[in-house]
């Protein structure tokens, strides 16, 4: 039971996958998503009256993000690496928990990505065009 308690505190700081037996799924859990930035706060539908460009924005053109990193001045489709992943490439082996049918779980590895699909932060996706 030790090995257990052991295993499942170290689960609760890593990303990794725990069985589900009554689906007879895996399910992804990844604790460490609390440590971002956002705390879940509600805000108002924003008025129509939204900035091409909002420097407050993380993912504008030139804007600053909360890692410190500035946006090149995009002008098409902009990718980068998460400043907040929900999957890290660098997570320590869990065991698989086997010994115990309710706590088997295995490691979560991956890499996340932020898509910016338009510069112009006032357009949202079905406004977009193929051009």
């Amino acid at each position: 039971m030790e090995e257990i308690i052991k295993e499942n505190g170290e689960q609760r700081k890593h990303q990794h996958i725990r069985y589900n037996p009554l689906k007879d799924d895996w399910v992804l859990v990844c604790p460490h998503r609390m440590r971002r930035p956002w705390a879940g706060q509600v805000e108002k539908v924003p008025e129509l009256d939204v900035p091409q460009h909002d420097p407050n924005n993380p993912l504008c053109p030139r804007s600053q993000r909360s890692n410190g990193e500035i946006n090149p001045d995009y002008t098409e489709t902009f990718v980068f690496d998460n400043d907040f992943p929900a999957i890290l490439e660098d997570c320590p082996e869990l065991s698989d928990g086997e010994s115990d049918p309710l706590f088997r779980t295995v490691s979560a590895k991956g890499k996340c990505r932020v898509i910016c699909f338009h510069p112009n932060s006032s357009i949202s996706l079905p406004l977009m065009t193929n051009e």
